[in-house]
């Protein structure tokens, strides 16, 4: 409670503190509704922090006139890793002791990208504030290859006389490999404020529209084992979906 209500004043003392800004700075400053001017967007996050407001990578806007500006998100994301587990188990069965060694190893990588376009246009921009619309495509891809690769040994120590040592070998390895594609479009709705010459603060939400395929493949195959064994899959998937975008408050900075 005390938490909520110390975000609750730090709130309305930045909220105070941007008015008075605003009220104390000539508002009939509308640097960014030029022609030719640019900006980098940021989210501003409920503590405070800043994130990305349409692509993680890069997230900027072009003022083509007064009235209508391009904005640009980009996302790139990826990761590359291996994990490796060896384990040795012993167990005393009376009279034999069986000695089990396990070596797994496995290689993962994923690479995404997302391009986010929004053709804006301002309505009636005047005094440093202005309602917009906006629509734009976007479209993103993303992989996610595996690899895995286990042997499994275990050797059978018998006592004398009890029977005959005996050894076990068993490979097993596979590959998965997943693609996913999406395309869409979004229509959103934002009002921007500008609270110094080459600073505003955005509010906006929206509604976007989907469609994502996907494709799995799958393949397995155990060379040592008897019977020799390989088997392999693959599926398509696809998905529509229409859904609203959360509301976000942003930072413009105009350079």
């Amino acid at each position: 409670m005390r938490r909520l209500i110390d975000r609750r004043l730090t709130w309305g003392i930045m909220v105070t503190a941007v008015m008075f800004i605003g009220a104390s700075s000539a508002l009939g400053q509308d640097k960014g509704f030029q022609d030719g001017s640019k900006a980098l967007q940021f989210r501003v996050m409920s503590d405070f922090s800043l994130s990305s407001f349409e692509g993680a990578a890069f997230s900027g806007k072009w003022h083509l006139s007064d009235s209508r500006a391009l904005r640009l998100g980009l996302d790139l994301s990826g990761s590359f890793g291996t994990n490796t587990n060896d384990r040795y188990i012993e167990r005393d069965h009376g009279y034999y002791t069986s000695h089990s060694w396990e070596i797994a190893e496995t290689d993962s990588n994923y690479q995404s990208i997302d391009i986010n376009t929004h053709y804006i246009f301002y309505m009636t921009p005047k005094k440093g504030i202005a309602l917009y619309l906006g629509t734009g495509p976007s479209i993103g891809f993303a992989s996610t290859k595996t690899e895995s690769e286990s042997n499994d040994s275990t050797f059978n120590d018998y006592e004398e006389g009890s029977g005959t040592d005996t050894s076990f070998v068993e490979s097993y390895a596979s590959k998965r490999n997943n693609k996913q594609w999406r395309l869409g479009i979004s229509n959103i709705i934002g009002v921007e404020w500008f609270f110094s010459e080459s600073m505003s603060f955005v509010a906006e939400y929206g509604v976007a529209i989907r469609y994502v395929w996907y494709k799995y493949s799958y393949d397995t195959n155990q060379p040592i084992v008897e019977p020799w064994m390989t088997s392999s899959s693959d599926s398509k998937v696809s998905s529509f979906d229409i859904s609203p975008k959360s509301v976000n408050f942003g930072l413009s900075v105009y350079f």
